[in-house]
């Protein structure tokens, strides 16, 4: 029993001094950044030197120190860009210039860094970098694409909202402000956006956003329109291997939209006020008028049950009728 005792306390002083080692080598090759704007973010000192991440961090804090005066600049302040495992945090001030920091959110460590001056006009901003680089170790970035020397964004107000759109994807926020192009699916807000942006929680999307003059015509219309006919419901079984759970229901539907609309095969159209979410995906499009089906799920066989948590009875859904309201837009 002694001798299981003294290895035991051998291989416990053996794992104790593992993980102070771990410990002191992580302090050593890494620094650590209290951003204020979220949880620190872990920065690799092998490819951030301290001078940088300091040069940084001073004017990041100096940014803050200006907006937060009187003079600063209506447009000047925090923004994000990005999705929920990626994302580039942006603060800039007229004077004190701007940081770019692109954070791997789930390990909250610092991918990329950028700092330079800002030179602001009422019709755009021109971002001038002085110090620019990436680890090249995540997918977001082209690891051989030349460094920006200059970005030039549009401030673009959109209700409460505030976004500053690079000049060369002004068109591309046409689409994403009429849930068109890329933006028309079923799930387009998954992978999240690339267009720096700060809000408030309460906005009116049925405004059409306020551009600088020159720029109104990138600006699209979401088409809206309206069921006028429910034909009857039909189960699509679905085989066992692609889903041993569920069927699919399908009701067909026909809208008050045509081709004259820019109604497209296989445009999405999102259902206004659906607490689920349901679109309505189109199948035949005409001169006046378009088909399209509306597609939900029921369980293969009555009662049954997916996990111990589930009652295999499914909430009653809200009955497809005439007149309900659709728009390609995704914002609500």
């Amino acid at each position: 029993m002694a001798t299981h005792t003294r290895l035991f306390a051998l291989a416990r002083w053996a794992v104790i001094l593992l993980f102070a080692t771990l410990s002191s080598t992580q302090t050593q090759d890494n620094l650590q950044w209290e951003n204020g704007v979220t949880e620190r973010w872990w920065v690799d000192s092998a490819t951030f030197t301290k001078p940088h991440l300091n040069d940084a961090i001073e004017r990041w804090n100096l940014i803050q120190a200006e907006n937060q005066s009187a003079k600063s600049n209506e447009w000047a302040g925090d923004y994000f860009s990005g999705d929920d495992t990626h994302g580039t945090y942006l603060r800039w001030s007229q004077r004190a210039g701007f940081v770019m920091a692109h954070v791997n959110k789930c390990e909250a460590s610092l991918m990329g860094l950028s700092y330079g001056r800002v030179l602001a006009s009422p019709s755009s901003l021109e971002f001038i970098f002085e110090f620019n680089k990436s680890s090249g170790s995540h997918g977001h970035n082209n690891p051989h694409a030349p460094a920006p020397t200059v970005i030039k964004f549009v401030p673009v107000r959109w209700s409460n909202d505030q976004y500053l759109i690079q000049e060369n994807e002004i068109a591309e926020f046409g689409d994403f402000v009429a849930g068109l192009g890329k933006y028309n699916q079923e799930l387009a807000w998954i992978d999240g956006i690339q267009f720096f942006a700060r809000g408030e929680a309460q906005s009116n999307y049925d405004e059409l956003p306020q551009v600088p003059p020159g720029y109104e015509r990138f600006i699209r219309r979401p088409i809206d329109a309206a069921i006028i006919a429910v034909a009857g419901s039909f189960v699509r079984h679905v085989k066992e291997s692609e889903n041993p759970w569920w069927n699919e229901l399908i009701t067909p539907v026909t809208l008050n939209v045509g081709r004259p609309d820019g109604v497209k095969h296989g445009m999405t159209f999102h259902i206004r006020g659906s607490e689920a979410g349901e679109t309505v995906k189109v199948t035949l499009v005409g001169k006046h008028s378009s088909e399209g089906i509306i597609v939900r799920y029921v369980r293969k066989r009555p009662g049954l049950k997916l996990n111990e948590w589930d009652d295999g009875v499914d909430d009653p859904d809200p009955v497809i009728s005439i007149g309900w309201k659709l728009s390609t837009r995704l914002h609500k």
